[in-house]
């Protein structure tokens, strides 16, 4: 998967502010992932290979059993089965967007580019790992259809569809269609009949790593209830939670911890800020029934003039409710303050309390798998004397004036005030429930960044130098009770990317304007190469079988010396690191598992496409005339 390239931390979606300004990466490097260990004709030393690239104007497929056209010149999506021998792939036609079959083990449908599944489709579509099924959604009428390719029929699913979400290889997928003004949510199985999930669903938010898939739906029941739901594994639906006041989902990972803001209990302070002394008396105050106040004893006078007294205080105190709901709204939108919001995590089984009150912008860092872990600042709003509290009766007055917003105005005033900061604590979930641990207690001005390591647990911490160019990098070891204290891992640090059991830096040396690549484990840092523009973690290069599941993995690309467009290139894995090429084209490098595939030596406006195997350090060229690989397999 394509890791975008960022300053001064190197990251996927699940990693965000930083606290310092991101770069963009000097080029888009996308890494494509598969199934299999590969390996080109000839150089079989560990497996098979499938690549699809571009020559002569026209895309070609190439793998051990010989080459193949395919009926274009453009395609946007390409999918193989599991053991390579099926392609799937779409093509732009007069027509629309036509998709494709290609059987690799018959020598016709090679010579032919394969044999036309449908004329116009959407898109959105997927094939199953053994090859035999596709789901496409047509163009004409947005009818949803399973190719079967040992009938040739192609089945309708469903008419109208919205969206299709699924993965490639896996045998469940997922569809929206609109049912007068419900959106509806089914689940398919590859081959079955599609089943109804959920109704009313508002938004739909799908993750797949090619092995499994979940699908988390927000649902909107009654006027304005908000439910979050997850689908499980067979189908059935668990709520997670009703009325979140934010969920990040850009921060989860299939398997992990999905966290989000709940309405707290605690306001933190803020209502220090306002004095209301009536409040008490306020509550109990009752709208007053006119036929209480008259008996035989008193006069009708005297019960008409005690009604309209205790009905005016009635309105009186009604008018205070108002203002004061006004006030709790102003003081929820208060910038950078501490208010009403609990953060949870679920953890695929459970929700659990982890930390509050904050807010969302005190957020710095939150762990995507293992531990629920989160990083906060924590903010205390205090009174320490007259001029830094209203009256409720001055907020009326005020808003008698200039209306809400200049209640608004005053609080925020008051709150700048009188706001102090508590630290930095790391919170996380043990086996006694949330755990809190100060990190640090005072800021110092300079920025700081944080990123976990799954294994051992750790955080790793940048602060930025004082001559504000680079970092300190320091690391803290967790336990479940406590951090040891924070130890220098290096100085002159540019950026960071933790891997699974360590992290990779650039450090800035003197006299070289690029930095050098470092790999910090348990042990002093490694150098392992120079000149780095770009870096990013790759699969682990282990068959299936013999790759652990604790992923990610260790192994990383690094992009040197980037000139026009050509890179030195290096497989980095911990400690060690190996030379690919010392010029490729680095805007169309592409891995699977097992193996790079590059463009090197340029001639007019072509290249040379090669394979490097990482397992046997081996180079074999594919083809001649290439000019760009889109997907290898």
């Amino acid at each position: 998967m394509a890791k975008p390239i960022h300053w001064p931390f190197h990251w996927n979606k699940r990693d965000w502010r930083w606290g310092v300004t991101a770069i963009a990466v000097v080029a888009a490097i996308t890494v494509v992932v598969v199934v299999a260990v590969l390996a080109p004709k000839g150089d079989r030393d560990d497996g098979s290979y499938a690549v699809i690239y571009s020559k002569g104007g026209n895309l070609q497929l190439q793998n051990d059993g010989g080459g193949a056209p395919l009926r274009t010149a453009k395609s946007q999506r390409q999918v193989f089965s599991g053991d390579r021998k099926t392609l799937y792939y779409d093509a732009a036609t007069e027509d629309g967007l036509a998709l494709y079959r290609l059987d690799l083990s018959k020598s016709k449908s090679r010579e032919d580019g394969g044999t036309r599944v449908a004329p116009s489709i959407q898109p959105d579509w997927t094939a199953g790992t053994d090859g035999r099924y596709v789901t496409y959604i047509e163009t004409k009428g947005k009818i949803l259809r399973c190719y079967d390719s040992e009938s040739g029929n192609a089945a309708e699913l469903s008419a109208g569809v919205a969206a299709l979400y699924a993965s490639p290889g896996l045998p469940v997928f997922f569809f929206c269609k609109t049912a007068g003004e419900q959106k509806l949510l089914f689940r398919c199985q590859l081959g079955e009949k599609p089943e109804q999930v959920a109704g009313g669903v508002d938004e739909v938010h799908y993750f797949a790593d090619g092995k499994r898939s979940l699908i988390f739906f927000t649902s909107v029941t009654g006027e304005s209830t908000k439910s979050l739901s997850v689908v499980g594994e067979t189908g059935g639906v668990t709520m997670i939670t009703q009325d979140p006041l934010k969920i990040f989902f850009d921060q989860y990972e299939l398997g992990g911890n999905l966290y989000f803001l709940q309405k707290g209990t605690d306001a933190a302070g803020v209502s220090v800020l306002v004095e209301d002394p009536q409040q008490t008396a306020d509550a109990l105050l009752k709208e007053p029934k006119r036929e209480d106040y008259f008996s035989g004893i008193i006069t009708s006078f005297l019960g008409d003039r005690a009604y309209e007294k205790d009905y005016q205080a009635y309105q009186e105190k009604l008018e205070r409710d108002t203002l004061r709901a006004e006030v709790k709204r102003a003081l929820e939108a208060l910038p950078n303050q501490v208010t009403q919001q609990d953060c949870y995590a679920f953890n695929g089984v459970a929700s659990y309390r982890l930390a509050g009150p904050l807010t969302e912008e005190s957020i710095l860092r939150l762990q995507a798998m293992g531990t629920p872990r989160c990083i906060y600042d924590k903010w205390r709003v205090t009174a320490g004397d007259s001029t830094k509290t209203v009256t409720l009766e001055e907020l009326a007055s005020l808003r008698r004036k200039g209306g809400a917003d200049a209640v608004a105005k005053r609080l925020n005033e008051l709150a700048e005030g009188s706001r102090s900061y508590d630290g930095r604590y790391l919170i996380q979930l043990t086996s006694a429930g949330p755990y809190e641990i100060l990190l640090e207690e005072e800021e110092n001005g300079r920025d700081r960044s944080y990123a976990f390591l799954r294994k051992p647990e750790a955080l790793f911490c940048l602060e930025r130098e004082e001559q504000g160019k680079t970092f300190v990098l320091y690391r803290y070891d967790i336990t479940e009770f406590g951090v040891s204290e924070r130890k220098t891992v290096d100085t002159g640090v540019m950026d960071l990317l933790p891997a699974q059991e360590g992290a990779y830096y650039r450090k800035q040396e003197p006299g070289a304007e690029l930095g050098s690549l470092f790999y910090a484990g348990d042990g002093k840092p490694q150098k392992l190469c120079t000149g780095v523009e770009a870096f990013f973690l790759i699969d682990s290069g282990l068959p299936p079988g013999e790759k652990e599941e604790t992923a990610p993995a260790n192994e990383l690309i690094a992009l040197c010396e980037v000139q026009g467009g050509m890179a030195r290139a290096y497989y980095c894995a911990k400690g060690e690191a190996r030379l690919i090429s010392n010029s490729l084209k680095m805007d169309t490098l592409r891995y699977a598992r097992g193996a790079v595939f590059y463009l090197s030596n340029p001639q007019q406006g072509a290249y040379e496409c090669y394979r490097y195997a990482i397992r046997g350090g081996k180079h074999a060229i594919i083809d001649t005339s290439v000019t760009e690989i889109l997907v290898a397999a």
